[in-house]
């Protein structure tokens, strides 16, 4: 590296070679951030999550099934969504009997999940999808 001064820098016109280094220097994280932005977008991260299903079911017996659905939006259809019910007391399980439910984004940005009714009460269904969780809680009585 040499401190001389090129003929340009000499006379006082343009930019010394430092400064434009320097400069240069800091676009390449700026151009990082900026080219990163549009793949964010892209992920599958839902930038919302909604319950379509009511959140209050009337049933006419205990072991009746309800179908939960919810309607996610941003996320690609095929994206895997996984559902876990929390509860206090035996009030609903999933229909397949096991603990954690996966389900699939259609095409209209719905998954749906069935849960078995186990007796009155309330519960809470917790859905992730990509790096989102939210939970809801949802209330079961007989008619």
């Amino acid at each position: 590296m040499t401190t001389s001064e090129s003929h340009i820098d000499a006379q006082g016109e343009g930019l010394p070679r430092r400064t434009l280094l320097r400069a240069g220097a800091w676009m390449a994280p700026v151009i990082a951030v900026t080219a990163a932005v549009p793949l964010a977008a892209a992920s599958d991260t839902p930038s919302g999550v909604e319950l379509v299903s009511p959140p209050y079911f009337e049933i006419d017996e205990i072991g009746d099934t309800v179908p939960i659905v919810f309607s996610v939006t941003a996320v690609a259809a095929g994206s895997a969504a996984t559902a876990t019910i929390l509860q206090s007391g035996p009030v609903a399980q999933w229909e397949s009997g096991q603990a954690i439910e996966v389900g699939t984004v259609d095409g209209d940005g719905e998954v749906v999940f069935i849960a078995e009714t186990l007796g009155e009460g309330t519960f809470t269904v917790t859905l992730a999808v990509g790096g989102y969780t939210s939970s809801f809680a949802l209330t079961i009585v007989l008619a």
